[in-house]
């Protein structure tokens, strides 16, 4: 039974941030190209980590009990064993040979943060795309999930972008989505202005939101719900669920520039 108000929400994405400049640490799992591969498939590299997006500054991030691809026709594989460590962040070399959309998501259990005195489960995706326009639609079941309303790949620069937020299968109503784009190379200083940095939207009645991604390059969708307080290994606080999303914004063909 949810007892926290949409202020404790709030409140909780706090404990991401410093209270005095743009400093949330987000979860990644992003490529090093556009998860659109064509007819043919081929190599995407990815990178799971926990980072600063405007600064490309990574911290340590607690590894993921599972790494899965789930295929649009209701499948399953397991990428756990192919997820390697490289200093601060892990990568994945991920081939990919099937067609239609496959999301491949990281999931952190339920762990102890000494540093938030809060308990943290955290899903972190991205879906792959070939040739078929089929999968990326469908909810995956997991606890607390940012489900795509349009299509999430093919996505131009000040497209909008429109997701339903479900907790345990349900719409959920009165929630913050945040939208930040990773930069690389990283912004210079002095920054922009925290508002500016952070695109932030609140689902209605029926869970839904819309968010504007206005440049090219990857872009987290990223969304947190606490739940009631939990006791577990000797310690005592705040449950809270945490749900990732990346999608990739390409670059405006020259084709579809107006002269």
């Amino acid at each position: 039974m949810l007892k926290k108000t949409l202020a404790q929400l709030a409140g909780g994405l706090a404990l991401l941030m410093s209270a005095s400049t743009a400093t949330a640490h987000y979860p990644l799992l992003i490529g090093d190209r556009s998860p659109d591969m064509g007819q043919r498939g081929g190599v995407i590299n990815l990178t799971y980590g926990l980072g600063e997006l405007h600064e490309d500054v990574f911290v340590d991030a607690r590894p993921p009990d599972w790494v899965r691809g789930y295929t649009f026709d209701g499948g399953t594989f397991d990428l756990s064993d192919q997820l390697v460590k490289n200093g601060k962040v892990s990568n994945i070399k991920y081939r990919s040979r099937r067609i239609g959309d496959t999301w491949v998501v990281a999931h952190v259990p339920m762990t102890w943060s000494k540093h938030d005195s809060t308990f943290t489960e955290t899903t972190v995706r991205t879906v792959i795309h070939q040739g078929l326009s089929r999968g990326w639609e469908t909810p995956l079941g997991l606890p607390l999930e940012i489900v795509p309303l349009n299509q999430p790949y093919g996505l131009l620069p000040g497209d909008s972008f429109r997701v339903e937020l479900l907790l345990d299968g349900e719409p959920l109503s009165d929630a913050k989505i945040y939208a930040e784009k990773y930069y690389n190379p990283p912004l210079q200083k002095p920054y922009p202005a925290e508002a500016l940095l952070t695109r932030t939207s609140r689902t209605d009645r029926n869970g839904i939101a819309n968010i504007n991604l206005h440049s090219p390059g990857w872009w987290v969708l990223f969304t947190l719900q606490e739940l009631d307080d939990m006791e577990k290994d000797g310690q005592s606080g705040v449950a809270t669920l945490q749900d990732a999303v990346w999608v990739y914004v390409d670059e405006m063909p020259a084709a579809f520039k107006t002269k």
